[in-house]
């Protein structure tokens, strides 16, 4: 009984999981199309400066519970959170860079694919509070791989536009986690808990992408943020195909090809007999 019925367990176990790879491939596409949409929408919204940033993190802390089913967790790398209706929202507004505090997340290429680097550099507003901003980026020297390409950070009060994030994009690292940033600028990963000692001052729970002027040298060609919906599509459809071929083969060789089998030697059983 063992022999006969393993084959079938282990032919559904490898269908539930080509099916939920596909979904889940169905479901980051999803993500990735409302986060698109999202985006649109709120090119079109007022942009809000240092007041209205410190207004909805007032008014976050005041309805976390009522409204946690709104809330989208920053994932992989918790660094606060981010409603929908603020995800992507533009802002402007006026403050001090920090360069002191200059972290350079190391293998991010560009939206053409050359290797490169970004800049991450805390923000101190005119509120008091500091915004952990990406400048943008810069290339990755052909020789020295820790040599930092120039770029230029204005001393003063100076005014940044740009849209908010929940979190930092993150990419894989060797060896678990990552030294101190003091220590290490040059990292594969960083979220606004890494700065827990470093910066003294009340820092806010999410983060910033800079848009706009270039005459810092730092590049702001960033990528689309659909880019790959085609690709996720493509995944899932591989991942439903392997499980259609599995539900396929087991159906042939374990279900009709086998009736026929014993079919035949039933059939060739009973003209022997008749023979005889």
């Amino acid at each position: 009984m063992r022999a006969k019925w393993w084959p079938y367990f282990v032919a559904v176990l490898l269908t539930i999981c080509a099916c939920a790879l596909g979904r889940w491939q169905l479901n980051r596409a999803d993500e990735k199309t409302m986060r698109a949409r999202q985006m649109v929408a709120q090119t079109h919204a007022v942009a809000l400066d240092g007041a209205g940033l410190d207004n909805y993190v007032a008014g976050t802390k005041q309805s976390n519970l009522q409204n946690a089913a709104r809330l989208i967790p920053s994932g992989k790398s918790p660094s606060g959170i981010l409603s929908t209706d603020m995800l992507f929202r533009r802002i402007y507004v006026r403050g001090v860079w920090q360069p002191h505090a200059v972290v350079y997340l190391d293998n991010r290429p560009n939206s053409q694919g050359q290797a490169g680097m970004e800049v991450v550099m805390p923000l101190r507003l005119d509120t008091g509070k500091v915004l952990l901003i990406n400048r943008g980026w810069l290339p990755r020297d052909a020789v020295w791989r820790t040599r930092i390409a120039h770029f230029s950070t204005p001393s003063g009060w100076v005014p940044v536009e740009g849209r908010l994030l929940p979190y930092f994009d993150r990419v894989y690292a060797l060896g678990g986690q990552e030294p101190d940033i003091k220590n290490a600028p040059l990292r594969q990963n960083v979220k606004v808990a890494d700065f827990a000692g470093f910066i003294s001052d009340e820092m806010y729970p999410f983060v910033a992408r800079q848009e706009g002027g270039t005459q810092d040298g730092l590049l702001r060609r960033w990528a689309v943020i659909d880019s790959g919906v085609s690709r996720h599509y493509g995944y899932a459809f591989q991942w439903f195909s392997f499980a259609a071929l599995i539900v396929g083969l087991t159906f042939y060789f374990g279900g009709w090809r086998g009736r026929s089998k014993w079919w035949s030697r039933d059939r060739d059983k009973k003209s022997h007999e008749y023979r005889g």
